[in-house]
């Protein structure tokens, strides 16, 4: 008898979570995608972490006007790379 309603408390639980699955995938569907920001921009809207930037938009100095260490410029360069892969993906998007 309490094998049977354990089986039955299992399948309404399973039953919750694919409902809760359907309603994130329809409220991902409804929403409208914001489009990434641009790689070249994306620090510079940073300015209470940075102050001087580069040509591409990589920063250089912290915003004590400090130079960045290289593992600091290592973890911005990484970030910018992804920046740079889902703005390009997102361009080939649109124009598609």
């Amino acid at each position: 008898m309490q094998e049977r309603l354990k089986r039955i408390e299992e399948a309404e639980q399973a039953k919750r979570l694919a409902e809760e699955i359907k309603q994130k995938k329809l409220q991902q569907q409804t929403q409208p995608e914001q489009p990434p920001i641009d790689p070249h921009q994306m620090f510079r809207l940073e300015t209470d972490k940075y102050s001087k930037f580069d040509d591409n938009g990589m920063p250089t100095h912290d915003n004590d006007g400090q130079e960045l260490t290289k593992s600091a410029l290592k973890k911005i360069a990484k970030r910018f790379q992804a920046q740079e892969k889902k703005y390009n993906d997102y361009l080939k998007k649109v124009t598609a």
